[in-house]
Order: C-alpha cells, then structure tokens, then sequence
C-alpha cells in the first residue's frame, strides 16, 4: 500500500471567506480520504472524520481517521499552498497499514506444511503499527488457539513472525 498520496485539488479545502482569509472544510477533507486513499481497502470504508474547526495555515497538519470495517486508521493530512487555486493536499497513513488477511498469509507460513488457513485476530480488519512494533495475534485452528507475535520490519509493511 502506497504510504503517501499527493494531489492538487480545486477547492477541496474550500478557500472560503473574502481576500486572503482561506477557510477550512472537514467534509471536503473527508470527501478527499474516502476518495484518494480507499482503493485499497477491498471490505468498504465506513467513513472518515477530521476535525471540524480549524485555522487555515500555510504547511497545516490535519489528524483523520478513516474507519474501514470498523478498524480506525489514523491518518497525516498536509494543506500547503493554502492561499492557492488549486490547494496541495497530501495523506499518509500515522504508521503502517496491515490487513488481517496479509497477517493470516503470514502466520500461516510458519503453521505445519498442508495445515488449514487460521482465522486470526490481531485487533480487526486493518491495523496500524510503527516500524519495530511487535503485534500479539492469535491464530485458531479448528478448536486449537496459539498466540504469535508478528514484528513489523519496515514500512513497506513487512513482518516477521517472532514467536
């Protein structure tokens, strides 16, 4: 998954206001998460959420969150050129993404040859990690539950399983 997205957007953040004065619009922010960074979410995006008031500043960061079958992932929103038309918006997600699927391909590498995919639950759908961070799972087999822990090594978003 891409980490970063850049895109000149006509009046996404809506110059709003007389002259000089630019004004700020979650929706269109919203609008441009859903939009621009949904593609690879296969399961749907519930919605994304940004804060409603802000001051409009040159190089201002946004804290959003885009929740995708219930898992919130947080994302960096970066407004430059702010008194411009069109607005550079840029977007990554706060850490890696890794989907329960890609971790169920993983562990399921490090099961017994000819063993059963597991159902695995890391915390939902999607998480997000921070490079070095170790994530506690658990994979179920049938009636058997073990616990992994998966470090993730970097952020293409390869992980290892540690134990």
């Amino acid at each position: 998954m891409k980490r970063a997205s850049v895109l000149l957007v006509g009046t996404l953040v809506l110059l709003a206001g007389c002259g000089d004065r630019p004004g700020y619009d979650a929706s269109a922010v919203e609008s441009y998460l859903v939009h621009m960074h949904g593609a690879p979410f296969s399961d749907g995006i519930d919605k994304a959420s940004c804060p409603s008031h802000h001051d409009v500043s040159e190089g201002m960061t946004v804290r959003c969150t885009l929740t995708v079958s219930g898992s919130k992932i947080p994302y960096r929103v970066r407004l430059t050129n702010v008194h411009d038309d069109p607005v550079t918006v840029s977007a990554e997600p706060d850490g890696v993404v890794l989907s329960r699927d890609k971790l169920r391909a993983v562990i399921g590498l490090s099961l017994p040859k000819g063993a059963a995919r597991p159902a695995v639950d890391c915390g939902g759908a999607y998480m997000v990690a921070k490079v070095g961070q170790n994530l506690k799972c658990k994979a179920t087999l049938g009636s058997q539950v073990s616990t992994f822990t998966v470090k993730v090594k970097d952020a293409t978003g390869r992980v290892s399983v540690v134990s």
